[in-house]
């Protein structure tokens, strides 16, 4: 087509005259082609008035089609260029092959059907495409989900067990039995924790690599520390059904509030688990129903793919179909 037009161009010119002319195809608008086009015959009119009348006539055609941005071709080499390739608003995702480029600069009407089948078609199979693959991620997550329920009940269980054993502290008459012996009141419960940590400190960084032991009770939970080489301070834990870690502190008054805490946790983690079990069994019953429920565009896009091979057929398009959507109907029908 525009390459045809180069025929009328002295050979010494013709790479003057391409670059010229892609000024005209590579515009962004419609409004911009037409200056470059006047540009174009202002300077080669006098010159090779065949060569201007084929490329005004060629625009003409092409930029009469409803949704053209642009027609661009490689015109560097006149013996090696990369053929029409058509931008369209309407098409979108589909890419025009070369057959269908020379429907469209012939002014067929099947070929602007075509356009906006093939734009909805695009559209459409993107969502489906889409759908497609978060089927896939939700029916793996059903799979996981009633697992991963199952075991959140049984630790809320162990939960309401521990809730269950607790015995109430207060920070002015706390508590606890450490190596058999009662030990009451902020100051003298700080200040063995604070011996109990520096102990276990060094014990690990004078020999074993790893404590753990239980070493008393307190708030009807047994209370250990774990200590490791490497780690700056050892840690307090509560354990019942389930463990309670402490925040590691080295001062009295702070490990005193640390254990406190971990005593509090016990309830939270249990309130936390039921809220999170409602919440999956919430997620599990909005995924089954999303599963169960079909594509909503499936009939169109089944209507839509029939009509695309038709137009394929009426264009003699169908042994290159570059610009048709690569959705089976098939596997519409079965995915939705």
């Amino acid at each position: 087509m525009v390459r045809h037009s180069l025929n009328y161009v002295s050979w010494k010119l013709r790479k003057v005259v391409a670059a010229d002319l892609k000024t005209i195809y590579a515009a962004s608008t419609v409004d911009e082609a037409q200056i470059r086009l006047q540009e174009f015959d202002d300077k080669w009119g006098a010159d090779y008035p065949t060569c201007a009348r084929e490329v005004a006539d060629i625009w003409r055609r092409t930029s009469d089609f409803r949704g053209a941005q642009m027609v661009f071709c490689d015109l560097s080499s006149p013996k090696g260029g990369k053929g029409f390739i058509r931008s369209l608003e309407d098409v979108e995702l589909a890419t025009l092959s070369y057959a269908e480029v020379k429907a469209l600069a012939s002014g067929n009407p099947l070929v602007i059907e075509k356009a906006g089948v093939d734009a909805e078609v695009a559209k459409l199979s993107t969502l489906f495409s889409l759908r497609r693959n978060q089927r896939y991620v939700n029916e793996s997550e059903v799979g996981r989900l009633p697992m991963m329920i199952e075991a959140l009940a049984k630790k809320i269980a162990l939960y309401a067990q521990d809730v269950a054993r607790i015995e109430p502290q207060t920070m002015q008459g706390i508590a606890l039995e450490l190596a058999g012996r009662p030990v009451t009141g902020p100051d003298a419960v700080g200040e063995v924790l604070r011996g109990l940590v520096k102990a276990a400190k060094e014990e690990v960084r004078t020999g074993t690599r790893m404590i753990e032991r239980v070493v008393g009770r307190f708030g009807g939970f047994d209370l250990g520390i774990l200590a490791a080489r490497g780690e700056e301070v050892p840690n307090l834990y509560l354990s019942g059904h389930c463990l309670y870690n402490a925040e590691p502190y080295q001062t009295g008054p702070a490990l005193v509030a640390g254990l406190m805490a971990a005593l509090e946790s016990v309830s939270k983690h249990h309130a936390d688990g039921v809220a999170q079990l409602e919440v999956r069994r919430k997620r599990l019953d909005d995924i089954r129903l999303e599963l169960a429920r079909t594509f909503e565009h499936e009939g169109r896009l089944v209507n839509l793919l029939a009509r695309q091979r038709e137009l394929l057929k009426q264009l003699d398009l169908d042994k290159d179909e570059m610009g048709s959507a690569k959705v089976d109907t098939e596997e519409v029908r079965q995915v939705a």
